[in-house]
């Protein structure tokens, strides 16, 4: 019996990993703050405006209007370029 319950736990534990891991991708977003809603930000394979951040994933709309759903845990893994972020010069 207790080796059942050791599977069973295990098989949880295996389950659960990719919520998991998309819980803590989601919280290094919010207290890292790489961007934020309405930056224009390029991932690995994607450029757009990002509008909505949510503890599972991000929503960003790419220039051709569609929405693409990215997991946290992709966000967090990879390179992340937040065009939002670049400072304005003004050349006169």
């Amino acid at each position: 019996m207790a080796a059942g319950l050791g599977i069973g736990g295990l098989a949880i534990a295996m389950a659960s990993k990719e919520s998991l891991e998309n819980l803590l991708g989601s919280f290094t977003i919010f207290f890292d703050k790489p961007f934020k809603v309405g930056d224009i930000v390029t991932l690995v394979c994607v450029t757009g405006f990002v509008e909505k951040v949510c503890f599972r994933s991000t929503r960003i709309r790419t220039f051709d209007k569609s929405i693409v759903t990215v997991p946290n845990k992709n966000i967090i893994s990879s390179e992340l370029d937040n065009l939002g972020a670049r400072p304005c010069l003004l050349y006169t």
